[in-house]
């Protein structure tokens, strides 16, 4: 399926976008970018765009239902989250339903459309940083809010040393965007290049995405990469001519042993080199987040970091970590298993299933698979963007069982008077 791409903005068009970027920037973005202004302006432009449509979808109503029973869980489960969290919850939930009443209201095609461009400038930006931090480094600066190993030109290209080794330059070049982490980054990245390939069809911006992606330096993008990049090939062979077979093993050939490398060194890094203790948080916040997972199954601790440090206390793991002179409250690494931990086996297969099933872009369980594996190294579950692809599957299955009952319902045939006679 392809997507015709429109090149005339309306001033919804405009709004929508902004929104868009909005929840973006609310699942992950850099904390320069104050939160409560964010969520105010989601919220905001939402009720714009639906007053300017004078249209509630009737797909949001389950939504909304599901919302209303996971945070009414949350204020009559012992030990579970305080009105902060609830508040901060509710405002992320609601941002994302609204969004997407926005979205079901404007068709199935939109959101791909609105994505498009929006990320083509981030792919841009990820090339850019990359090429610039490598040949012209001193044009970037420090970052004190981030700490010693974030650096940006003119707040617009920012990267991460690829190591922690604080007194060097050494080591691969991390461009981050405007998110707090290049991980978080190569999720939109990921995003992008899936249009590219699958939705738009441009060959040339799948390579910019690809490059993108790579620049990263992220073993959980380069995978997801190779994985779209298969799925594509496995699609398409049968119906390509002879020519363009032909030329698709040759890009393979080329492709496979710069893949490889890339993928084995990156690998050997995580697990053993420089990068080893991202590798050693992660697999210790997932054991946590099991042990913690066995012992609340049901529906969870909550969305407080509190509780979820009282959690790992009494699961024997350390509630506190150091990050450059700063002791923090330990909180997990993987959205996956926060999801598990703060609404329990229950409440959180509705999530799972409309990751999965989301009408929004044209390959749900592509799209689904692409997020899950993005989530289990990234905490940004429960966030506005994810949301977003999370509910639009749920209100798609609420309306394919609300017909299915429909056709289930008998039906009363009313007696015509010949019948009474």
């Amino acid at each position: 399926m392809s997507i015709q791409k429109t090149q005339d903005l309306t001033k919804i068009d405009v709004l929508r976008r902004v929104a868009l970027v909005s929840a973006m920037l609310l699942s992950g973005g850099w904390f320069l970018f104050p939160r409560i202004p964010l969520i105010l302006i989601l919220l905001g432009i939402c009720i714009v765009l639906i007053k300017a449509r004078n249209k509630i979808h009737r797909g949001i109503i389950p939504v909304l239902a599901l919302i209303s029973v996971v945070l009414f869980v949350q204020t009559i489960w012992p030990n579970q989250s305080g009105i902060s969290q609830f508040a901060i919850r509710l405002a992320n939930f609601l941002g994302a339903a609204l969004l997407l009443n926005v979205y079901l209201c404007e068709g199935r095609d939109t959101l791909s459309k609105d994505l498009y461009p929006i990320l083509k400038w981030m792919a841009i930006q990820s090339v850019v940083t990359c090429v610039l931090a490598n040949t012209m480094n001193p044009l970037f600066v420090t970052i004190d809010f981030f700490g010693p190993n974030t650096r940006s030109f003119l707040l617009v290209l920012i990267y991460h040393f690829r190591s922690y080794a604080l007194d060097s330059d050494d080591g691969f070049i991390r461009p981050s965007g405007f998110f707090w982490e290049p991980g978080i980054f190569q999720i939109y990245l990921n995003v992008y290049f899936y249009l590219a390939l699958f939705v738009f069809k441009s060959w040339r911006q799948s390579s910019l995405g690809l490059l993108a992606v790579l620049s990263t330096w992220s073993t959980t993008g380069a995978m997801i990469c190779v994985a779209l990049i298969c799925i594509k090939f496995a699609w398409v062979f049968g119906t390509m001519r002879r020519s363009k077979v032909i030329l698709a093993v040759v890009v393979g050939i080329v492709l496979t042993p710069v893949l490889g490398a890339y993928m084995y060194r990156n690998a050997a890094d995580k697990f053993s080199g420089a990068d080893a203790g991202s590798y050693v948080a992660r697999l210790t916040d997932l054991k946590a987040g099991v042990d913690i997972f066995t012992d609340h199954p049901l529906f969870g601790i909550g969305f407080a970091p509190t509780d979820y440090a009282r959690a790992l206390k009494k699961a024997g793991y350390p509630v506190y970590f150091v990050d450059q002179e700063k002791t923090m409250l330990r909180t997990t690494t993987n959205g996956v298993v926060m999801l598990l931990v703060c609404t329990g086996i229950l409440l959180s297969i509705p999530f799972v299933v409309g990751l999965f099933t989301s009408r929004l872009f044209p390959h749900p369980k592509i799209v689904g698979g692409l997020l899950f594996v993005a989530l289990l190294s990234e905490p940004i579950f429960f966030t506005p963007f994810p949301m977003l692809v999370i509910f639009g599957g749920f209100s798609h299955l609420a309306e394919e069982l609300r017909c299915s009952l429909q056709r289930m319902r008998p039906r009363v045939a009313i007696p015509s008077s010949a019948d009474g006679m």
